[in-house]
């Protein structure tokens, strides 16, 4: 298993005939560690995770899981990028944090900013 912080990430939107796409790449660094492909087609059946040449693992999920996703690497610290390439496997996660802790930093900020 190989897991990695995600230290930066960049996403786009796509117009691809027949559906909407959104890319979102993971990164290291520099170093891209994975491809992201939101896919709006709900009938469509989702590839596999699969590792390329390059070592850049790419997944597919559905367009609809793509508000969560970046809510995770926009709320989240530190997030890590995980890929089983025995089982073909590939998931981003955080650590174990504290029931609350971001909702209470904000709290304050909001009564002292």
């Amino acid at each position: 298993m190989a897991k990695t912080e995600i230290t930066t990430y960049q996403y786009n939107f796509r117009n691809v005939p027949g559906e909407n796409l959104a890319i979102v790449l993971l990164l290291n660094e520099d170093k891209l560690l994975c491809m992201a492909a939101f896919i709006d087609n709900e009938n469509q059946e989702l590839p596999a995770p699969r590792e390329g040449l390059n070592g850049v693992v790419y997944v597919s999920y559905r367009y609809k899981w793509l508000k969560d996703f970046i809510d995770m690497l926009r709320n989240e610290e530190p997030v890590y990028f995980n890929w089983h390439r025995d089982d073909s496997v590939a998931f981003i996660t955080t650590e174990k944090e504290t029931v609350g802790e971001e909702e209470y930093k904000s709290f304050f900020r909001q009564l002292f900013a």
